[in-house]
């Protein structure tokens, strides 16, 4: 089990950590365990990097119910923390000058419509907070940010085995992160096309994403996207590229395993297909970019044909153009949205003539589809299990198996499936005996 961050000067109860623990519970009000979870809610929102609209609308999700007492209860550093997260991210929140952190918390959880940021509000922000402004409201935004455009933002740190995006352990104290929100100051962003230039482009998008977040990838990232070298090697095989291309294309004779572009389909789970089916027919890593199309439908290839090809010459490069299109922070914020607000009471609702087990198994599909599309933050087991626990609150026939849940995604998934299995059974036991009752009485009376 993972411990919390270190040194964030405030207490978090660890026994709870990687618990899921429902803060309404008085059992769970404690100073420790609120502020773990305001620091597990955050550090969801910094690897998802959601602001505006969807940060808001998640506030309240995550905070739904808590009463201004709930608030007073964490510490003062975790709840400082929380507005200045907030506010950085689009989210209005007034000065807490003379009026508790606690208290502004809670007015803003209580607000039905989301304020308005006005233009004097905007120039207070950006005098306290100069250049760390992460939202559609900030006037210095030149333009849409893509995926290697994000500028510097304070990080969340995070828990040892629960790593950020980029793979760095941010350790810092609760001082430091403050500080960074009020002094870092975000860098320019290049502005030249990448149709003009694919490698350059690139180039300059990785440059500045290493420089914002000291980016330091994973083994995972870099076989991800560095799996394809430059072409110009020479193959380890005799066989021509032409012949290997075409035995591709009989692996691909299902469609669901090419890429499109659309909603809820990864690029990145794609690619696994794609590493594999060209390691059957033989083609060296240096031949992908000549084979990438192969895996492409839809919209993904009318992309490809109208503005990779003949523009970029490596598989890197083709790659990142197509995810950089495609994965688009829109997507991100609606696949965010939709993970938080399906659960198994909507499920069951949509499906009414399916029985209780077949709306559970459509709710793991679900949730396993939808965390294809988030952030790496979002891809440990430990996610999917904490959401299939909290989608299935609400359900009397899981209340056995939520008591205490297994520590697996899979192990939940068997409780759960157990939990309404006997809770069908013993339904259906006790309408057999009334009807045996029943037909007692009748015969007693004839």
């Amino acid at each position: 089990m993972s411990l919390p961050p270190d040194n964030l000067g405030y207490p978090i109860d660890k026994e709870t950590w990687r618990r899921t623990v429902n803060p309404l519970e008085e059992e769970y009000q404690t100073e420790g365990i609120l502020n773990g979870y305001i620091t597990r809610v955050m550090q969801g929102w910094d690897n998802q990097q959601i602001n505006d609209i969807a940060l808001w609308k998640d506030f309240r999700d995550e905070f739904d119910g808590w009463t201004l007492d709930i608030f007073k209860l964490a510490s003062k550093g975790a709840l400082k923390v929380l507005r200045i997260y907030l506010t950085t991210h689009g989210v209005w929140i007034k000065e807490a000058s003379g009026i508790s952190f606690a208290k502004v918390l809670h007015d803003c959880l209580g607000e039905n419509t989301r304020h308005e940021w006005t233009k004097e509000e905007i120039d207070q922000h950006l005098d306290i907070h100069p250049g760390n402004f992460i939202s559609r409201w900030n006037p210095r935004n030149s333009q849409p940010r893509t995926l290697y455009q994000t500028p510097s933002t304070p990080r969340i740190p995070q828990a040892i085995g629960a790593q950020p995006p980029n793979g760095a352990r941010l350790d810092q104290s609760i001082n430091q992160l403050t500080d960074h929100v009020y002094d870092s100051i975000t860098q320019p962003i290049p502005t030249q096309p990448y149709s003009t230039n694919p490698e350059e482009w690139y180039r300059l998008q990785d440059t500045q994403r290493r420089s914002n977040e000291q980016y330091d990838p994973t083994p995972e990232q870099d076989r991800l996207y560095k799996r394809g070298r430059e072409p110009g090697t020479q193959g380890t095989q005799d066989t021509p590229v032409s012949k290997m291309i075409t035995e591709l294309v009989k692996h691909y004779h299902n469609e669901d395993d090419k890429y499109g572009g659309g909603l809820y389909d990864s690029l990145d789970v794609k690619l696994l297909t794609f590493y594999d089916c060209c390691e059957k027919v033989g083609l060296q890593e240096n031949q992908y970019h000549s084979a990438f199309s192969v895996m492409l439908k839809d919209r993904a290839k009318k992309f490809y044909y109208t503005k990779i090809k003949g523009n970029a010459k490596d598989f890197r490069t083709m790659v990142t153009m197509t995810k950089a299109h495609f994965d688009t922070e829109e997507n991100r914020q609606l696949y965010f949205a939709e993970w938080r607000e399906t659960t198994l009471l909507r499920v069951i609702a949509s499906n009414p003539t399916k029985s209780r087990l077949e709306c559970l198994e459509l709710l793991f599909d679900k949730l396993e589809k939808i965390q294809q599309g988030l952030s790496e933050g979002y891809q440990m087991e430990f996610s999917i299990r904490d959401q299939v626990i909290s989608a299935c609150r609400g359900i009397e026939e899981c209340n056995l198996a939520l008591y205490k849940p297994a520590s697996t995604f899979e192990g939940v998934c068997a409780e759960l499936r157990s939990a309404i299995a006997t809770a069908n059974r013993s339904r259906e036991s006790q309408s057999g005996q009334f009807m045996q009752v029943g037909q007692e009485s009748n015969q007693q009376v004839g």
